[in-house]
């Protein structure tokens, strides 16, 4: 099915998953109730059933827009992760090979990210969440295995030689703090080849976004099982995200060496441990400026006029931090 660009859901989207998608679970009848998530490559939709307790989530990928087998490794992954203890992942309950869908539990509670700027910091509630976020990635880490591996220094070059060419056709890709970091990266890429860091198998989009917090514990979604990749990568990018969601920008007092906000990096070690990485001196410094300059460039090249002040004010605090975190990564490394 193509996933038609529009808001509101069609009759002829509800016909389509009632009749071609959901009959894979063998009861019946449902109903669609709304298309709830719409995204370049696929779309959510909440279903229910008279013969289930639960609402249903159904994703359907467009086969053109999506990479190949993405909704086969979708149900693999959920399959692999499956729990019913604190921490969790959506059940899987049926994978549609022929309209490259994947019928899932719907989860009753809001995405981390949704309720960020609900949470005023001084209330306590945003460190309890960000806490719970750490102890959920602590699981699923854990869950596979996980081991002191050399860094894979030319692959991360690629990614960052990627990141620059998409950055080129941006607004404001001359700006020389952007090229100070990327000639940065590149330097630490080559500086950090080889050396040992904690890999395990990541989730490698790991964002407030993609994680529910439950009333006793957490759900996480939209990860790939089997990716082998170090564990920094997916906690500086959840510790990114949490900074350009804040009422205010953090300080630069607050970013200090961990290059981060300062409480909610004590928040999230707290969960996911005191010591996350036994990396090299910079290295956790050098993940967090990836992440950093990886979302920079994807806010100038994002073309979405009704968040285009929110994609500026993010991309200010964007290039303030990745100006701290360059000259933090920068003493770190030997001179060129």
């Amino acid at each position: 099915m193509k996933v038609p660009h529009i808001r509101t859901l069609q009759a002829a989207e509800a016909d389509f998953v009632c009749n071609e998608v959901l009959p894979a679970l063998g009861t019946g009848p449902f109903r669609i109730e709304d298309r709830v998530l719409m995204r370049r490559d696929s779309a959510i939709f909440r279903a229910s059933s008279p013969a289930s307790a639960t609402a249903l989530a159904v994703k359907i990928y467009d086969p053109v827009a999506s990479k190949p087998g993405a909704a086969e490794k979708l149900y693999a992954s959920l399959r692999k992760y499956e729990s019913r203890d604190k921490f969790t992942v959506p059940r899987a309950y049926a994978f549609v090979e022929k309209h490259h869908a994947v019928v899932m539990e719907w989860i009753e509670a809001p995405r981390f990210g949704d309720t960020l700027l609900r949470l005023p910091p001084w209330t306590g509630k945003r460190r309890e969440q960000v806490t719970l976020a750490g102890e959920w990635l602590r699981w699923f880490h854990a869950t596979t295995d996980v081991r002191q591996a050399p860094y894979d220094g030319p692959k991360a070059l690629r990614k960052i030689e990627k990141i620059a060419a998409r950055s080129e056709t941006a607004t404001g890709c001359t700006d020389k703090n952007l090229q100070k970091c990327f000639t940065l990266l590149r330097q630490a890429a080559s500086h950090f080849d080889r050396q040992p860091v904690t890999h395990a198998d990541v989730h490698d989009d790991f964002t407030p976004y993609n994680i529910f917090i439950l009333k006793e514990g957490a759900a996480g979604f939209d990860f790939t099982a089997g990716r082998k990749g170090p564990i920094l990568r997916d906690i500086c990018r959840f510790l990114v995200y949490l900074d350009t969601h804040k009422y205010l920008p953090t300080t630069a007092a607050d970013l200090q060496a961990q290059g981060c906000n300062r409480a909610d990096f004590e928040a999230f070690t707290q969960g996911y441990g005191a010591d996350p990485d036994k990396s090299p001196e910079g290295f956790l410094l050098y993940m967090q400026l990836t992440e950093i300059v990886r979302l920079w460039v994807a806010n100038m090249t994002r073309r979405r006029a009704v968040q285009g002040l929110i994609r500026s004010l993010e991309t200010r605090r964007l290039r303030r931090m990745a100006l701290h975190v360059s000259q933090a990564l920068e003493k770190k490394l030997p001179a060129a």
